[in-house]
């Protein structure tokens, strides 16, 4: 029996939460926040629920679309 098979994860065992604080740095002079700066707390969530998952240094290959239909 192979004992370095990890078991299977719930996804609720890689669950991470995230809180920002948005400062006026975050946001154009409309008080929206700019897109980048979300795409960079979606991608540090991602990472560290990646980390949490498999326990290893995870990167962000790529994101197929990202679209904001509201600001």
């Amino acid at each position: 029996m192979n004992t370095d098979t990890p078991k299977p994860k719930s996804p609720l065992e890689s669950e991470i939460k995230m809180t920002e604080l948005i400062l006026p740095n975050d946001a154009n002079i409309l008080g929206n926040v700019l897109g980048g700066r979300v795409m960079h707390w979606i991608d540090l969530a991602a990472a560290t629920s990646a980390h949490k998952h498999c326990h290893s240094i995870c990167v962000t290959a790529s994101i197929e679309g990202l679209s904001f239909l509201n600001p």
